[in-house]
């Protein structure tokens, strides 16, 4: 959508619909709306899910969409409610992919595994940014620790 979330974004999307949840009961209520499930009318006003829903499957093509990067996603079983959690989580996984792609090149590290978005490494006395490069405008947050 366009729009930059500084800190957290569940809390941000509580105070932007005012729903007052715990934490954790409004991030599955997000995610639900957002995947297909449950709707609920504040998230789903917010984030456009109907209209993204209805985009997506006006760009379908022989029961396939493209994803945020181009990224070829085949639908042909899939409700259209669900289109968007497709789009959502194959572009999230672009992007988790590109941003340690950047990383292990420009810092040089010795990657282990990759496991869902985390990034297994050598550890290193090198100075890591405290964000993924996705593309020349998107920035992810990362945080490192030691296993």
């Amino acid at each position: 959508l366009g729009i930059k979330v500084d800190g957290d974004l569940y809390s941000w999307v509580g105070e932007k619909t005012g729903i007052k949840e715990e934490r954790a009961k409004l991030k599955i209520k997000i995610i639900t709306s957002l995947y297909g499930g449950t709707k609920v009318k504040e998230i789903n006003d917010l984030f456009a899910v109907d209209e993204w829903n209805n985009q997506l499957q006006k760009s379908m093509k022989n029961n396939k969409i493209e994803n945020y990067f181009g990224r070829v996603i085949d639908v042909s079983n899939t409700e259209k409610n669900n289109l968007l959690a497709l789009y959502i989580q194959s572009s999230a996984v672009d992007a988790s992919l590109l941003g340690f792609n950047w990383l292990v090149d420009n810092y040089s590290l010795d990657p282990y595994w990759i496991i869902h978005d985390a990034l297994i490494f050598k550890k290193t006395d090198i100075d890591l940014p405290r964000q993924l490069k996705i593309t020349d405008d998107i920035f992810l947050p990362v945080e490192y620790s030691e296993i």
